[in-house]
């Protein structure tokens, strides 16, 4: 039960953090929104994307992984955060992918970025998910 309760937790806190960031960010950096409106970012009614929930109970589980094997501290936590990013990416190209196939919406389009793989995934966003991971490793030691 107590897994029910931190996961169920955990995807709320995500979905509605994930909801907020995306919110600001389409407000004041995205290139789609030259005017700097305030755009709902998501698909539902209310302040969520579940997206963000599925990709914070992700990062929990991976959190558990014991990289005892590799001997600097350093590098345990590097590679914890690359595989959080890589999960989390493959997670959100699975996701829109999807979407733009099975509900005929694409929700996100990262086309005009270097690198992008059908407009769902790049490699800025993955190194951003990096980044997440790691803020979620360290905030859970604390």
């Amino acid at each position: 039960m107590n897994l029910f309760i931190t996961l169920a937790f955990l995807f709320s806190l995500g979905s509605f953090l994930g909801w907020i960031i995306e919110l600001f960010f389409r407000k004041f950096f995205s290139f789609s929104n030259p005017e700097h409106k305030w755009i709902n970012p998501g698909f539902l009614r209310g302040p969520y994307l579940p997206l963000y929930g599925f990709s914070l109970c992700i990062l929990y589980f991976l959190s558990q992984i014991n990289f005892s094997f590799i001997e600097s501290k350093t590098l345990q936590h590097i590679t914890l955060f690359f595989v959080m990013a890589i999960s989390v990416t493959i997670f959100e190209y699975i996701a829109g992918f999807i979407f733009i196939k099975g509900m005929k919406v694409k929700l996100w389009d990262y086309s005009h970025l270097k690198g992008n793989i059908q407009g769902i995934i790049c490699p800025q966003f993955t190194f951003f998910w990096f980044i997440l991971g790691g803020f979620y490793c360290f905030r859970q030691k604390m």
